[in-house]
């Protein structure tokens, strides 16, 4: 699709590149350019700070009950 308004310009460090396609405007944006006339994009959000999470004792299990035998070894 074309942008509407042809050409529009996108500004990166003093160099200028004319974008008249749609896909052309969103790689240009995606590589750091800005439309002229514009402001400056906001910087990428801080990545949130994670915070250390301590670890819980397991809990100690306790060891399984033994059945008793019901019905006798019968000895050969």
């Amino acid at each position: 699709m074309h942008l509407p308004k042809l050409p529009t310009i996108f500004v990166k460090g003093g160099e200028e590149r004319k974008a008249y396609f749609t896909v052309q405007a969103r790689e240009l944006i995606a590589d750091g350019w800005v439309e002229q006339g514009t402001e400056k994009p906001a910087p990428a959000a801080p990545e949130p700070v994670v915070e250390e999470v301590k670890a819980e004792e397991p809990v100690q299990e306790k060891p399984k009950a033994t059945r008793k035998r019901t019905t006798k070894k019968v000895e050969e």
